[in-house]
């Protein structure tokens, strides 16, 4: 027997499908914020989000773990049995802006594109889970626990946090999210949710080439190819 759709789950979907516009202005928004990482320069995009939320009637908590790499929280609801919302605001640098097409922080719409350095990794996925986030809040959608919303400032390149590294960890292990379950906006392909998430596993490797990206194996002397 299938389950019943929560409380005003249907009225929030409802809103969702006349909303396009305003999400891709969110998106556009969003990558219009020079977040690069490394190096962190400031926090202004965390700003917005907070801003964009604070209009929503909900609360925001901004949190200093060091290195400018400020962490944003908000959350509605009881208990701590809900799920996150979780997104980072920094991007990869956008490098030579000469070898781009359209303007890395430009949010140029063409077609059904929109372009931009984190357009995919992960501006939109972040600005889906803000609207979501504010869709279940705004039609008080009976959910069963409390809703987390996080986005930080160091995703892409981890900074020193008062406990080690990396925002994300600093958050879980001093309770400022609480959480049993978490959503993550990465892109994985249309009509594709990954389940799931592989734990870590640290070694220390060495090899004479240059600093690449994952994402740009064809680069030439690639130390990433080279120590797969």
């Amino acid at each position: 027997m299938s389950k019943a759709l929560p409380k005003n789950l249907d009225k929030a979907l409802n809103e969702l499908k006349n909303s396009e516009k305003e999400l891709v202005r969110l998106v556009v928004d969003l990558i219009r914020f020079k977040s690069e990482n490394p190096p962190v320069e400031d926090y202004d995009i965390q700003l917005y989000i907070r801003d964009f939320l604070n209009q929503a009637g909900l609360g925001c908590e901004l949190h200093d773990p060091g290195d400018k790499a400020w962490a944003l929280t908000s959350s509605f609801g009881d208990g701590s049995d809900g799920f996150i919302f979780y997104g980072h605001a920094d991007v990869v640098p956008a490098g030579d802006p000469s070898r781009w097409v359209h303007s890395p922080f430009s949010g140029e719409v063409v077609g059904d594109r929109i372009h931009g350095r984190g357009a995919s990794d992960m501006k939109a996925g972040l600005a889906a889970e803000l609207f979501a986030y504010r869709l279940l809040y705004q039609n008080e959608v009976d959910l069963p626990g409390r809703v987390e919303f996080v986005s930080v400032l160091d995703e892409e390149n981890w900074h020193r946090t008062p406990i080690g590294w990396n925002t994300s960890d600093w958050l879980l292990t001093t309770g400022k999210l609480r959480g049993k379950a978490c959503v993550m906006g990465e892109q994985s392909g249309i009509k594709k949710v990954c389940l799931g998430e592989r734990g870590d596993y640290w070694v220390r490797l060495r090899c004479n080439a240059k600093p690449r990206h994952g994402s740009t194996p064809v680069y030439e002397d690639n130390a990433c190819v080279k120590l797969f």
